[in-house]
């Protein structure tokens, strides 16, 4: 019965040290920096952009600011993202002060609420992958409906829920890899971060 008790009393411990863990790591993102979440103003870098050079983890949080009154937050699938359908969404945020945790790993599409901002422009792809549990086979599978997706200027081709929801990819001590799909230059760029095959490399693919 003792013994019992220890190890229901070591599971217990190895639960809390490890949502301490998981809290201390935590981080929260301001979207859009000081000057929020709002169409990108010229010159400025896009939000793709900062995506790709942000090392997001799962537990980390997007914080959206912007008025309320006049814009909001959509997170949506990617055939809506590509196509700025703001009447079509997973999730509606409109309280001037979203936050979103990033709580398992695959791909998150944001857009604004408002059509005309989403088509200029203020939109966002975050993605996390669990690059420990990307197998080599997997990831070249990954890398040639990529290419498919380019060529066709289409997101809609790459099924999140078929590549990037799986549920053998939930692993919170992996790295992050962000693809971000640029419909407007036509390009996709992979980051590989840790990948026991790519590590250290970033590819490009543009269209032919």
């Amino acid at each position: 019965m003792a013994s019992r008790s220890c190890v229901v009393a070591g599971a217990w411990c190895f639960v809390l040290l490890h949502a301490v863990a998981m809290g201390a790591a935590a981080t929260q993102y301001k979207v859009g920096g000081d000057g929020g979440w709002g169409v990108p103003g010229a010159g400025a870098e896009s939000y793709n952009t900062w995506a790709e050079k942000t090392s997001f983890q799962i537990g980390d949080q997007l914080l959206f600011v912007y008025p309320k009154d006049k814009d909001s937050v959509l997170l949506v699938e990617p055939a809506d993202y590509n196509a700025c359908n703001t009447a079509s969404y997973d999730k509606k945020f409109a309280d001037g002060s979203t936050t979103v945790t990033l709580d398992r790993a695959g791909a998150f599409f944001f857009i604004s609420g408002v059509d005309a901002n989403c088509r200029a422009n203020e939109k966002l792809i975050v993605m996390y992958i669990n690059s420990q549990r990307l197998h080599s086979d997997r990831w070249n599978k990954l890398i040639k409906q990529s290419n498919h997706i380019i060529r066709n200027h289409e997101a809609t081709r790459l099924s999140k829920d078929e590549i990037f929801h799986g549920n053998n990819m939930a692993d919170n001590t992996s790295t992050a890899s962000f693809l971000s799909y640029l419909p407007f230059c036509g390009c996709c760029q992979w980051e590989l971060g840790s990948h026991p095959l790519h590590k250290n490399h970033t590819y490009n693919y543009h269209n032919a």
